[in-house]
């Protein structure tokens, strides 16, 4: 359920078209002449609540005919209210045959922003036949909405009609969509000058840019730790994926940084203006005879929306 930002960030050194089907005994809900159908109408719109997408990853937003909402790709769910559609369909004699239709796709529409809705499904599938002695039911109906990679938050809405032997009727589709969760550098990890004394060390800069060391000596430099800028949907929870290693090199000669540790606390929020900035610190590991030289690397920092 989550939605990734994946950057590369801190260099280390100093029209709408029908598919008809046929069903045996469905009907419409207001009185109406068409042949075998007595009422046709719609008793719910479709809602697919609150969702977020992700700045470089699209995704989809599944609403099941039994009202169950499912995200893939880089869609992640947000909760809020989510419903099948839902028609009342009914017929003067049991058993009768309707031939009914949905659409393929619609579009749902924010100011200028737009998203697709297709994959309609239905309960009962407008293949089946009515059960034997039924001349009314209730048919759900889902589908699925699509968001681009960056989609733009809104309040998205639009409609489609279901359609019977003529007879029809139509339901709303809304679904909100909050900001896209992103994340940038705003400040390099360095681990300023160091000299070696010939027994392997190490040198930590801490998220507040402090900076101590074991069997290696410090010289100066500008040491200081990461800083990484956050922006999503106010009061989101986040979380922050950091790496377990990376690899520094100067020419053929090379040095390993781990335990990279963040200030952004066990559980990150946004704050409700929806950026904030969090910082990285990590551990050099230094070897005995380290050769001299200018060591440079990046690492990978990932956010998440919870």
């Amino acid at each position: 359920m989550q939605g990734m930002t994946r950057i590369l960030i801190v260099r280390v050194c100093a029209a709408v078209t029908l598919a008809a089907f046929l069903v045996s005994g469905l009907g419409t809900g207001v009185e109406d002449a068409a042949a075998g159908i007595k009422k046709f109408r719609q008793r719910r719109d479709m809602a697919f609540g609150s969702a977020a997408g992700d700045a470089d990853l699209a995704g989809t937003v599944v609403e099941s005919t039994g009202s169950a909402k499912t995200v893939t790709g880089g869609a992640t769910d947000f909760g809020g209210v989510d419903r099948a559609a839902r028609f009342e369909v009914e017929t003067d004699n049991p058993g009768e045959s309707l031939t009914c239709f949905l659409p393929s796709s619609i579009t749902v529409t924010s100011g200028g922003n737009s998203m697709t809705v297709d994959t309609f499904t239905s309960n009962p599938l407008l293949s089946n036949i009515m059960p034997s002695g039924e001349d009314k039911i209730d048919v759900d109906i889902g589908a699925t909405v699509h968001l681009a990679a960056g989609q733009a938050a809104g309040n998205y809405s639009g409609s489609f009609t279901f359609t019977c032997d003529g007879d029809s009727d139509t339901a709303n589709v809304d679904i909100t969509l909050l900001a896209p969760i992103s994340i940038s550098s705003s400040g390099d990890l360095d681990f300023g000058t160091m000299v070696t004394t010939g027994t392997a060390g190490t040198v930590t800069v801490t998220p507040a840019g402090a900076r101590s060391s074991v069997n290696v000596d410090l010289l100066g430099g500008v040491p200081s730790a990461a800083s990484f800028d956050v922006t999503g949907d106010g009061n989101a929870n986040y979380s922050i994926t950091l790496p377990s290693s990376t690899t520094l090199s100067s020419g053929g000669d090379t040095m390993t940084v781990d335990t990279f540790t963040d200030n952004a606390g066990a559980s990150p929020k946004l704050p409700p203006g929806g950026s904030e900035t969090f910082n990285v610190g990590a551990t050099l590991n230094v070897g005995a005879t380290q050769a001299a030289g200018t060591y440079s690397g990046t690492f990978d920092v990932t956010a998440n929306y919870n």
